[in-house]
């Protein structure tokens, strides 16, 4: 927090007593970790989470840049005797942070306007901020990046008050963690850390010889990655015990293709699509948060400026070249995360300009109830736009869909994906909740590095050694079959992968893929067996799905011309997270164009199909899907003929008990996009404990 010293050309702002900012910071701590708890994440998810918690419950090395602070936090977290599963513990580390950085953000507002209901508005809204809060429910290091740089930044503000070498080397080790942390992050305080620099008096080299070694002594803790990864972990991205792959993973190297890859063309349609990011969906509520939030940022962005320039525009300036490369950045799958150091900024500015508004109000009206009234008016819109998107609290489907994979493979299966997300989440079940230790998990994406080809072998000689042959004979098909480098060409490289491992291992390991090949036709066998939407078998023989039956009548008429004969599951009753196979019998009355498949979910009572379908994701409904027909469709069903199919479905973790009423929809395969939903039966669903694991 600044100090009471103020520099030239500053006005003086009495701060309140010590104890008030303490008190205010602390209601804000308690108010944010309240709801962050009642909206955390129970398990794994999309994005990386399902990667990170491995990393922390097995003391890994998470993806570049390591993140071994994190990790470390991440692991003492990991023991609290709360919740069920490794994935709420390491989330509230998460959710501990940014309710952290939003006390502090207020204390530091209540020190420099005098106002600590200001103050508390300033810190609340940070929170509820959507990229805050959507990162403070998930296990995430975006949380911890937040707080870091508020330290900084108040570590920062406090160097503005006195300016000595003390302060200086406090400010230099308060950005060395955000460094060490998120290199993105430190491009915001930067600008503060130069500015530092450079006006601290006296000007010696010891002084600026102890504030560098407080900015490089947080990168003590990369000593983690090539300690750790020396272990073999089950977790260990890159294995960084050479030199190479350690300078690699810590400056990551893989991501660095992505800086400055945008025009300001394409810079201007990623600030576009980060519209509603921001600031919330749908055109009233944004306008509505604009409309009071950013007069007061730039109300108190210019009173902080007129205070004491040399705090305010460095601060401002971090803010710019933050935005600036994360709109340049090239991977823009969820660019809303990097954004937390600015919304720091503007929390600060927000709160400033709350209070000047306070104490511009004609003496005659009731100034702080007014500001009182526009503070919680602005926190409960930001609660009102972001809680349904930001609550994670019963979010299972994502579990569910990979549950249900992993417990189809047969023992000693090797699994075949191509992208992080099934990868992270199978990581997850495996090394987290312990579940089908026998399978082996492979990744094609890495199967191009050495690293990751050596951690196979060192594990299991016999897949390592056929999986580097495979590898060596789909790049040689590749390039004789001269396909570009696109989404196409990968999507049949793991096919092709899949084929020339299985071949090796005949006989030896069954073996699974993510997908078949969408255009390429491979010599027989194996087969490419369709399952489910997210699992293929090769198999050395062909399924007969065909059979005859005459008096079938039609239970579901689809649209494309496909009937439902027939749908039954094999009991009437099963308990939430159980498996529960089902048969299928279909009749196609034209020819199909282009690959189909069919998703089953289950709704409870009061709840429609159109409902079903127009809020599919919003309310946490699952559906899992399973290619029509396999991979080989008929271009129509003779007369008389049907097609029966068998398959396992996982009955959603969060159904409600209760009579689970069964609907089928139809969509392209591979895609989540069905019509035609229809109920064709039901299913007594019991509640069962939910899926738990230890420390």
């Amino acid at each position: 927090m600044s100090s009471d010293a103020q520099r030239p050309g500053q006005t003086a702002v009495p701060p309140p007593p010590r104890r008030v900012g303490v008190l205010s910071g602390a209601g804000v701590f308690t108010l944010l970790f309240l709801i962050y708890l009642a909206t955390v994440l129970r398990t794994v998810v999309d994005q990386d989470s399902g990667e990170l918690v491995s990393a922390c419950h097995v003391l890994g090395v998470a993806h570049p840049t390591g993140y071994p602070l994190w990790v470390l936090l991440g692991r003492l977290f990991d023991f609290l005797p709360v919740g069920g599963t490794s994935a709420f513990r390491v989330g509230l580390l998460s959710a501990a942070c940014s309710a952290g950085a939003g006390a502090i953000i207020a204390a530091l507002a209540a020190r420099l306007t005098g106002r600590w209901p200001a103050g508390v508005v300033g810190g609340m809204a940070f929170g509820l901020w959507y990229p805050v809060w959507s990162q403070s429910v998930r296990a995430e290091v975006y949380g911890l990046t937040g707080l870091l740089f508020v330290l900084a930044m108040a570590a920062f503000l406090r160097w503005d008050g006195e300016r000595t070498p003390r302060r200086l080397w406090w400010l230099a080790l308060a950005c060395g963690f955000v460094a060490m942390h998120h290199r993105t992050a430190m491009l915001a305080a930067l600008p503060a850390l130069m500015v530092g620099v450079a006006l601290t008096r006296p000007r010696r080299a010891r002084v600026y010889a102890i504030a560098g070694l407080g900015l490089l002594a947080p990168f003590a803790f990369y000593a983690y990655l090539p300690i750790r990864a020396a272990a073999r972990p089950p977790v260990n991205w890159t294995n960084p015990v050479t030199w190479d792959r350690f300078w690699d993973h810590v400056l990551a190297a893989q991501y660095q293709g992505y800086a400055l890859s945008h025009n300001l063309g394409q810079m201007a349609q990623e600030a576009a699509k980060l519209g509603p990011e921001v600031l919330a969906p749908g055109v009233g509520w944004s306008v509505a948060l604009a409309a009071v939030g950013l007069p007061l940022i730039a109300w108190g962005l210019v009173w902080w400026m007129r205070r004491g320039a040399w705090a305010a525009w460095p601060l401002a300036g971090g803010a710019v070249l933050l935005v600036f490369w994360v709109l340049q950045w090239g991977e823009t799958a969820d660019l809303k995360v990097f954004l937390q150091p600015l919304g720091a900024v503007l929390a600060l500015w927000g709160a400033a300009g709350l209070a000047r508004l306070g104490a511009q109000l004609p003496s005659g009206t009731p100034r702080w109830g007014v500001v009182a009234v526009l503070g919680v008016a602005l926190c409960g819109m930001l609660v009102r736009v972001n809680w349904e998107r930001s609550d994670l609290s019963n979010v299972w489907q994502h579990r569910d869909r990979w549950a249900a994979m992993v417990s189809q493979l047969e023992p000693n299966a090797v699994f075949i994906s191509d992208n992080d997300v099934p990868s992270f989440a199978t990581m997850y079940l495996q090394c987290v909740e312990e579940m089908r230790p026998d399978v082996t998990l492979l990744r094609v994406v890495p199967m191009a590095m050495a690293w990751y080809v050596d951690l196979i072998e060192d594990a299991e000689a016999e897949v390592g050694d056929a999986a580097r042959e495979a590898w060596a004979e789909t790049q040689t098909a590749l390039r004789e079959l001269e396909l570009r480098d696109t989404p196409e060409v990968k999507w049949e490289r793991t096919a092709l992968f899949a084929y020339s491992l299985a071949r090796r291992l005949e006989g030896k390991r069954p073996v699974y893929v993510l997908h078949g090949p969408r255009a390429l036709r491979l010599p027989e066998p194996p087969h490419f067996v369709g399952l489910s939407e997210d699992l293929v078998a090769l198999r050395f023989s062909r399924p007969d799905l065909v059979r005859e039956s005459s008096t079938a009548d039609t239970l579901a008429e689809l649209p494309g011309g496909v009937e439902l004969v027939g749908f039954e599951w094999d009991r009437s009753e099963a308990g939430t997270g159980e498996m529960v196979s089902f048969r299928s019998e279909w009749r196609l009355r034209e020819r199909v164009p282009t690959p189909l498949q069919f998703g089953v979910g289950l709704i409870p009572a009061g709840v429609s199909p159109e409902h079903f379908a127009q809020r599919l994701s919003r309310d946490g409904f699952f559906v899992q899907a399973f290619p029509l027909v396999g991979e080989q469709q008929p271009e129509a069903s003779p007369e008389g003929t049907v097609y029966e199919q068998r398959g396992w479905f996982i009955i959603p973790t969060n159904t409600p008990p209760g009579l689970g009423r069964t609907v089928i929809g139809i969509g392209p395969l591979y895609r989540e996009q069905y019509v035609g939903w229809t109920e064709v039966g039901t299913i007594q669903v019991h509640a069962r404990p939910r899926p738990a694991n230890p420390p």
